[in-house]
């Protein structure tokens, strides 16, 4: 955690403080892990690294107090080691387009 925040948050994100970026990653509708090897890591459906023109269809939530948190269900969690490697057919045809504008932006 500390190695996260001292090394990827700065160059990535605004923000410095872990719980801030947790913040904002439940915002975005990111679920977290409870069971497994990647216990405690965070997922979203439309954040996937062979697919990233799907990250552009991803949406922050609206925010208004703050309501009860869902419980989480180990039932409902993917198991991202059965899924098999997305083939080229089903990539977005801006993918292309959205990697190339991506690494201009983080170089």
């Amino acid at each position: 955690k500390k190695q996260f925040v001292k090394k990827v948050l700065p160059i990535y994100f605004r923000q410095s403080k872990f719980t801030s970026f947790q913040r904002q990653l439940n915002l975005y509708c990111f679920r977290r892990l409870t069971t497994g090897n990647d216990n405690g890591t965070y997922y979203h459906e439309l954040f996937r690294r062979d697919q990233p023109g799907l990250s552009l269809q991803m949406v922050r939530k609206r925010t208004k107090g703050n309501g009860p948190r869902a419980k989480s269900d180990p039932e409902s969690e993917p198991n991202f080691y059965s899924l098999q490697e997305s083939e080229s057919a089903f990539r977005s045809p801006d993918d292309h387009a959205f990697i190339e504008k991506r690494n201009k932006l983080i170089v």
